[in-house]
């Protein structure tokens, strides 16, 4: 293979030993930190003429934690100049660079009561695998781990009714309709069928799938109840 013979190979892999050695020694007795977590208090907003700086080197990151999943930060490397856009990220999100960058500086909208955990890693390369797993032909994307249900909600006639609760850690939930009648679905101004709020309209036995961590309102005029299965 080229001009490699016997000699260059061992010398390159001596070469190679040696640094692997030198790695080791170093974290024995200097002890540099290869990851760092950073917990960020979302409840004042942080803009460009006041970001969070990160001060320290790193090669990527994972978005570890957040309280649900638009929570959304938005991070500039090394600069907060204006000649780079800023790129946000979600819960479970990765970034890797093809370099390290000196540091970075993060902006965010007011978020009340929200936090996200991010993970910086100064010399390794990571790619999260949570959502995403290797398939025949393609990739197969994951809505869950987990589900819990069925769970029957019996509503009031007549009265707006939650039928899924918010939960910031739902994937999906699925709902049918097990009123005996039609079944009116929607935000917490749900009214009856004809006025303003009138919501969406689902038949009896009809089945509703919830993609949405805030909770979802079912009106019906003579109550009844719904069964749902939760997704996480």
């Amino acid at each position: 293979m080229g001009n490699l013979d016997d000699q260059t190979a061992v010398q390159l892999l001596s070469k190679q030993k040696n640094l692997d050695q030198a790695h080791i020694f170093q974290g024995n007795t200097q002890k540099p930190f290869a990851f760092q977590a950073v917990t960020l208090a979302l409840d004042t907003a942080r803009d460009v003429s006041n970001p969070f700086k990160i001060g320290f080197p790193f090669r990527s990151l994972f978005v570890s934690a957040a309280s649900d999943a638009v929570t959304t930060v938005s991070i500039q490397p090394d600069s907060i100049d204006s000649y780079q856009s800023s790129c946000p990220i979600v819960y479970k999100d990765c970034i890797d660079l093809n370099a390290p960058a000196s540091g970075a500086y993060l902006t965010w909208l007011a978020q009340v009561g929200k936090t996200m955990t991010i993970v910086f890693f100064v010399e390794a390369s990571f790619r999260s695998g949570s959502y995403l797993t290797s398939a025949a032909g393609g990739v197969s994307i994951i809505d869950g781990s987990s589900i819990t249900g069925p769970t029957q909600t019996t509503l009031a006639a007549a009265t707006a009714t939650i039928i899924a609760p918010a939960d910031s850690l739902r994937k999906k939930t699925t709902i049918q309709n097990k009123t005996g009648a039609d079944l009116y679905i929607g935000g917490s101004t749900i009214a009856a069928p004809g006025t303003s709020n009138e919501g969406i309209k689902i038949p009896n036995d009809g089945i509703i799938i919830w993609a949405n961590t805030a909770a979802l309102y079912g009106y019906s005029a003579a109550g009844g109840n719904t069964s749902r299965n939760d997704e996480k």
